[in-house]
């Protein structure tokens, strides 16, 4: 069944939905400019379920106040919710036998900040919010329903007691920060055969003391080359190389990646370049085995090798992850993760079309300073707004809807 919601609603001079260049969008039709709100924007508008740490304190929908505890989040905070959910483990009831260890709990959540890689090139704004704001996160943005983490934490606490070879494939460090390394090397090595061996060795490049030493001494002598004057530097003078950590991270997978771009695209004209790369992406290495002129300390590692049922640990995980939350079960979500599922929308939002011609508007406006000495403005700006009748039509496939609410059950 379809149950299909027709709306005419004026809207007074306002901007409701800006574009890139900050003014109300708008769309050819009927051979007209007209105004328009996205899908997106009305869905939004729906289902706000308000953030109490937002700046601007906006308060919530009425059908997030009406559904109270039963609205979802879409953040990519899902990291930190499972640590918070971590220390909680008493309370989800997870008996004091089986509970996930205190030690453990690092792992787990650096393990989930790869549980759901973005597709596509970073932008810098999106780097500076996320270096801001020191909570572990995901690339992606994931939509979560208010128990996500805590069921996400006991499915893996059961986990734990069935399937250990998995559990421990899960949070290895090394197959962390592989999967953080293949996504930075797929922005900037293009080669694919370059690509394959700094996936498969940069755990040996972080991980000893003398490749990443001879990996750091590379990066000092393109800092400041012999052509330079004192005044003009090279770009590389401005790569910060991070410091060597016992579990490397999102910092480490970055520098590596660019490092190992520059060298590769230096290599083809430097022999020693190339032979430096050659041999920091050598496959192996071994215990005493001497390597540019030094020894390398202690054995090697083998690598971690996926378990032949790990799918069926994913899948266990991912049945944690259902449309638990009545936003979700209408909407829908979709994330690119073997760890979430996704859920099929019950609700069509079609864009919002004005019924008429609209031509979009400036305002130009100060504002006066009442201390100030002078007649001139304090302050000054421009603004574009418009005011139209906009048609809006929803349509709810109830079936679908009750399908979905059936899983949450």
């Amino acid at each position: 069944m379809l149950i299909e919601i027709h709306m005419i609603q004026n809207h007074s001079p306002s901007n409701l939905n800006r574009d890139d260049l900050g003014a109300p969008k708008t769309c050819i039709f009927g051979g007209v400019t007209r105004a328009r709100i996205s899908s997106q924007c009305l869905k939004r508008s729906i289902r706000n379920p308000a953030n109490p740490d937002d700046a601007h304190k906006h308060n919530g929908a009425s059908f997030a106040e009406a559904l109270a505890g039963h609205t979802g989040w879409r953040t990519k905070f899902f990291p930190h919710l499972v640590g918070e959910q971590l220390k909680a483990q008493e309370k989800l009831g997870i008996v004091q036998t089986e509970r996930i260890p205190e030690d453990e709990w690092a792992a787990i959540v650096a393990a989930c900040t790869v549980v759901a890689q973005k597709a596509g090139r970073e932008t810098k704004e999106e780097t500076a919010k996320e270096d801001a704001d020191p909570r572990y996160a995901t690339k992606q943005l994931i939509f979560l329903s208010p128990r996500h983490a805590a069921e996400f934490v006991k499915k893996l606490t059961k986990l734990r007691g069935s399937d250990i070879e998995s559990y421990n494939y899960f949070q290895d460090p090394r197959v962390v920060f592989t999967t953080l390394l293949e996504e930075e090397l797929g922005k900037t090595v293009p080669d694919d055969e370059y690509r394959k061996r700094a996936a498969k060795n940069g755990w040996l490049i972080v991980k000893y003391p003398h490749r990443w030493q001879t990996l750091n001494e590379w990066v000092s002598k393109q800092a400041i080359r012999p052509s330079d004057s004192d005044e003009t530097k090279s770009e590389g003078d401005n790569t910060e190389t991070p410091q060597r950590k016992e579990r490397p991270g999102q910092e480490q997978a970055k520098f590596l990646a660019q490092t190992l771009s520059d060298m590769i695209s230096q290599a083809q004209g430097d022999k020693a370049t190339r032979e430096l790369l050659d041999d920091l992406l050598k496959a192996k290495a071994q215990k005493n085995k001497k390597w540019r002129g030094r020894y390398l300390e202690g054995p090697i590692e083998d690598e971690r090798k996926k378990p032949d049922h790990y799918q069926d640990f994913q899948r266990e995980l991912r049945s944690a992850t259902g449309p638990t939350a009545v936003d979700i079960a209408l909407f829908g979500c979709m994330t690119t993760s073997d760890y979430f599922e996704d859920v099929e929308a019950a609700m069509q939002v079609a864009h919002a079309i004005s019924t008429h011609a609209v031509v979009n508007e400036s305002d130009y406006w100060t504002a006066v300073d009442d201390l100030a000495r002078t007649q001139a403005s304090a302050h000054l700006g421009e603004t574009i707004f418009n005011s139209a009748c906009f048609y809006k039509y929803f349509c709810l496939d109830w079936d679908q809807f009750v399908r979905n609410q059936a899983r949450r059950q």
